[in-house]
């Protein structure tokens, strides 16, 4: 099968109808009824398949200019013009039957391999089965692969390779690396707007000199192994500057090669996952360790970053672990940059912000959680996005930083109050951590709606070119109502429930007190920018 001529990417239309698509077809029908979805049936595959779209089009058809960005998102190119663009690349997409096929290293010998659940992040790893501690991710649940089926997990893997033993290289971006994607109303849309112009992607994300093809596709030229050598037990290193940029979506940090076997005429062989009939049935693959040792610092176009602790100037994709759970508190990092911590937002996010952004309200942020080989969970969301236009984006930006940061010290405040109130009887409080930390979420959620709210209306006075110094204190005022009647909204329902059963009432009665003169105190008139009142000394007795 290859991989930009044939069908296999399973989309969702408009319409409702389902259909697997090739990369050409992206745009069919966008008239009358659009591509809008990706259809895996899984989260993984879908991010996954949505970062390859992604990858294909800046690879082999990025606009040369903000012009041809802009007249490309709503005037798509036709179907013929798509497939014009991506066949001079063919021949570097086999998925199998070829000396090099996609993402696979050709150079492996084919010993005893391994299950084709290999390929899949979430199946139990061979020290667990070893171990029989596969109690939840069953051993042997996928035994074969259709192709289809086979390239999303192939693809998966690649870029987002957790630790995996010894020489089992992480992904490029790390294990486990957090990825964002502007959402459109159609697959074309949402592929168009995270697609930079062909100059900005090349000087920010490698060394564009390379042009040789196993620069942009490593399964091309033979693998930069990284096997330890020589007395200090150096590796080889793969850095930014050594490769094309095009290689951040075609990473090769695993060595693989799917052992493929065609199914006769009259055989009902069927894909494990999908249930579709296997033209081709993918049983096993040969692996080996010390595959492409990603190092340094990077900028994906499509993930977060975060600076390294001892140097400004290195960054590294931001995990998923480092997010936790995904809502309007992510925008530090995910949106907005957030200096204190050096997080920054992925470059399509930044680009937005130059550009007409009002048509984009979402963000789709996802990522696998690793404890280094182990998943811990798939994490994903969509995060409502509001941006201003270009020239007041900054200021925009003051406002929504302090608007989080003070939604930030009331979860603070209130988790702080309750610990207070269940002072005296601490185990009547069941899985403490896990327990203030859904107190702290449901603070989130709660105030979400009306903080973008507050975001629009600050857009709209800024856009307007009002005075916003002397016009946005009675929002920020009003926030600060809203964040205090949720934190004492919820107060009082954990007061009410179990937890508090037998605990003294002036305990919680005191907590209360002080967390509703913190929510409007010192700290939290600073932290949103509003005047501090003034302290008047007492007229001295004559």
């Amino acid at each position: 099968m290859n991989l930009l001529r044939d069908p296999w990417i399973p989309v969702r239309r408009r319409s409702g109808q389902r259909a697997v698509i090739a990369p050409h077809e992206l745009t069919t029908r966008f008239d009358d009824d659009p591509i809008v979805a990706l259809a895996s049936g899984r989260g993984d595959f879908d991010g996954a398949l949505a970062q390859f779209l992604v990858g294909v089009v800046q690879s082999m058809r990025p606009p040369t200019n903000e012009d041809q960005w802009f007249d490309q998102l709503d005037a798509p190119p036709s179907q013929a013009q798509l497939r014009a663009a991506l066949e001079p690349y063919e021949g570097n997409f086999w998925l199998h039957g070829q000396p090099r096929c996609f993402l696979q290293d050709a150079e492996l010998s084919e010993e005893e391999p391994k299950g084709v659940d290999y390929l899949l992040i979430d199946a139990p790893a061979d020290n667990t089965v070893e171990k029989n501690t596969d109690l939840f991710q069953h051993r042997s649940q996928v035994q074969r692969l259709g192709e289809s089926a086979a390239a999303m997990a192939l693809l998966t893997l690649q870029i987002n390779a957790p630790s995996g033993g010894q020489g089992h290289r992480q992904g490029l971006r790390g294990g486990g690396p957090i990825t964002t994607l502007l959402l459109g109303e159609t697959l074309w849309e949402t592929v168009w707007l995270n697609v930079l112009e062909r100059n900005e992607f090349h000087t920010a994300c490698g060394a564009s000199q390379h042009t040789n093809t196993a620069a942009r596709f490593p399964w091309m030229g033979p693998t930069r192994t990284s096997e330890k050598i020589g007395e200090k037990d150096l590796v080889q290193e793969t850095h930014a500057a050594d490769i094309h940029p095009d290689q951040l979506f075609w990473p090769t940090p695993r060595r693989l090669k799917l052992l493929v076997r065609e199914v006769q005429e009259g055989e009902a062989d069927v894909c494990d996952l999908t249930g579709e009939p296997a033209r081709f049935a993918i049983e096993g693959v040969y692996t080996r360790n010390y595959g492409v040792n990603y190092a340094g610092s990077w900028k994906h176009p499509l993930s977060p970053t975060k600076g390294d602790k001892k140097d400004d100037q290195v960054r590294h994709a931001l995990g998923t672990k480092d997010v936790g759970a995904l809502a309007y508190r992510c925008w530090l990092g995910l949106v907005i940059a957030e200096e204190e911590r050096k997080r920054f937002p992925a470059l399509v996010v930044e680009a937005l912000k130059r550009r007409d952004n009002s048509r984009v309200g979402r963000l789709w942020a996802f990522g696998y959680e690793m404890d280094n080989m182990k998943v811990v969970a798939w994490r994903e969301g969509v995060l409502p996005l509001v941006m201003a236009a270009p020239l007041v984006q900054l200021e925009f930006e003051r406002n929504a930083r302090a608007l989080i940061k003070a939604t930030d010290w009331a979860a603070f405040l209130l988790v702080s109050a309750v610990k207070q109130a269940l002072s005296k009887r601490p185990d009547k409080l069941p899985s403490a951590s896990s327990w203030l930390e859904n107190v702290e979420d449901a603070l989130w959620e709660r105030t979400e709606p009306h903080f973008l709210s507050v975001l629009q209306q600050v857009r709209g006075r800024l856009e307007a070119s009002e005075d916003t110094t002397a016009h946005s204190q009675d929002l920020a005022e009003g926030w600060m109502r809203r964040l205090r009647e949720a934190a004492l909204e919820l107060f009082d329902e954990v007061a009410q429930s179990d937890a508090f059963h037998a605990i003294a009432p002036r305990t919680v009665v005191e907590a209360r007190f002080k967390l509703s003169k913190e929510l409007q105190g010192a700290k939290m008139l600073k932290t949103l920018n509003l005047p501090t009142p003034t302290k008047t000394k007492p007229a001295r007795k004559a």
